[in-house]
């Protein structure tokens, strides 16, 4: 329902339009348990439609074990041109955290941020779910909730300003 990147955002405008892309660099890898991810990319203005824009992001997670992570993003998006409209920059920030314990359990959060020229308070999301699943029974647990000045531009919310717990248990049966 809400993800702070979404490399589909660059080169479209908020309208559809296409955007032409000027160039950039994006590299990725891991170095030792770390991984990384780094993506700098400039689009060209489309004459009174929308602004030249530079979008920047930054990804790094470090693994441990039982499959367990920590993670950390920053999204970047800042006009180059003369006429920026309203919005001249937009910034998200984030940290997800998986924790596995044993072979069946895992607990999942994540908080955002996100910084847009006049939107303030009520501008974070964040999730947490605990999810059990040893082939029979599966049973999870989970918290979601987006403010409604929630806004990562080069992300994708499907809607803002709700809170939502969920809870679900299944059992399979698997015949001899």
């Amino acid at each position: 329902e809400v993800e702070i990147f979404f490399s589909r955002r660059i080169g479209i405008d908020p309208s559809g339009t296409q955007v032409p892309i000027l160039g950039g660099l994006r590299l990725s890898g891991k170095a030792g348990k770390f991984d990384f991810g780094l993506l700098n990319m400039q689009t060209r203005e489309v004459a009174s439609v929308t602004p030249a824009n530079n979008f920047s992001v930054l990804r790094v997670s470090r693994e441990f074990r039982n499959r367990s992570s920590l993670g950390f993003i920053g999204v970047n998006r800042n006009s180059t041109s003369q006429f920026a409209r309203d919005l001249p920059w937009n910034r998200t920030f984030g940290a997800d955290l998986n924790l596995g314990f044993g072979k069946y359990t895992n607990w999942f959060s994540n908080i955002a941020k996100s910084q847009t020229p006049g939107r303030t308070g009520s501008d974070h999301a964040g999730a947490s779910s605990f999810d059990y699943d040893d082939q029979h029974h599966r049973l999870d647990f989970s918290y979601t909730e987006v403010g409604r000045n929630f806004n990562p531009e080069v992300g994708f919310v499907r809607r803002v300003g709700y809170r939502k717990p969920n809870f679900g248990y299944r059992y399979t049966h698997y015949p001899q």
